[in-house]
């Protein structure tokens, strides 16, 4: 987006804020798994052991001796977040105070800054390209067919996508979509049981959450705007032109520059509100 023109610069210091924390995460998380396997490799008895024979001997020992089986068991286990964490993978939120209760533990969020939960889908009008299955072996074909389409892929990943939860809220995505098409920027609509149905198999909690609400998701499949309804399409435009801060940022530091006095705060977002509300 910043490459094309259509986002401003100010844009790629998201990835500090964002992307950071959920780093950091993982070095803590990767930092804890390693002391748990050389821990669990010590007991087993192959830790520092360079000759390969020497500590296999001693692992076929461990494992074979009653008296070890519960610390064996408690050891294995203590390995699932290293090998199971679908939670960091997919799961996390771009928010600083974030922690996951377990990396295991994948829990469905709808909530601004969570990826939108996945929920297996049936197009009514849409063109989807259908999940391939036919790679996995086994599959009965009324497993596959209920599997070929994920709200996931309604996101465009050069676009903003909306799922709008009435007709109103349509309407006013058809709208914000025509003004920010001025910026250059790209708004999909999709509507529930118009353009698509959720289907009666998979994660029931999260598919009821997703139906009782908007959403307004970005390009990274991540939810910008979670809400009952929207005000009109100011402010869907406002939510995807991040409040309109960067350009009133903008705004102000041109300001100062060119006259050398604190710039007027107030005046100016009115006037860019009144001027973001004209491309409606």
């Amino acid at each position: 987006m910043v490459l094309e023109g259509s986002a401003n610069s100010t844009l790629l210091d998201s990835y500090e804020t964002e992307r950071r924390p959920i780093a950091e995460l993982y070095s803590r998380q990767s930092a804890a798994n390693g002391r748990k396997i050389f821990s669990f490799l010590k007991h087993l008895g192959t830790a520092d052991i360079a000759d390969v024979d020497t500590a296999r001997a001693n692992l076929y020992r461990t494992i074979q001796d009653p008296s070890k089986q519960a610390m064996i068991v408690e050891g294995v286990e203590g390995q699932r977040e290293h090998f199971d964490n679908l939670e960091l993978h997919i799961g996390y939120v771009y928010d600083n105070k974030y922690a996951p209760r377990h990396a295991s533990h994948y829990e469905a969020k709808f909530v601004p800054g969570a990826r939108l939960p996945h929920s297996w889908i049936e197009p009514l009008v849409s063109t989807l390209p259908p999940i391939d299955l036919s790679y996995i072996h086994g599959l009965e074909v009324a497993y596959q067919k209920a599997r070929h389409y994920s709200n996931l892929d309604l996101c465009e990943p050069e676009a903003f996508t909306i799922i709008a939860l009435d007709k109103t809220t349509a309407n006013h995505a058809y709208q914000a979509a025509q003004g920010l098409n001025t910026y250059g920027l790209r708004l999909k609509v999709h509507r529930p049981y118009v353009d698509f149905k959720y289907t009666a198999i998979g994660n029931t909690s999260s598919r009821e959450q997703g139906e009782h609400m908007s959403l307004l998701i970005r390009p990274d499949q991540h939810i910008l705007v979670c809400t009952e309804s929207f005000d009109g399409p100011e402010h869907i435009m406002d939510s995807i032109l991040r409040g309109v801060d960067i350009l009133a940022e903008q705004a102000y530091a041109q300001s100062e520059l060119w006259t050398g006095e604190q710039a007027p705060v107030d005046v100016m977002l009115s006037a860019i509100k009144g001027k973001v509300a004209t491309k409606i």
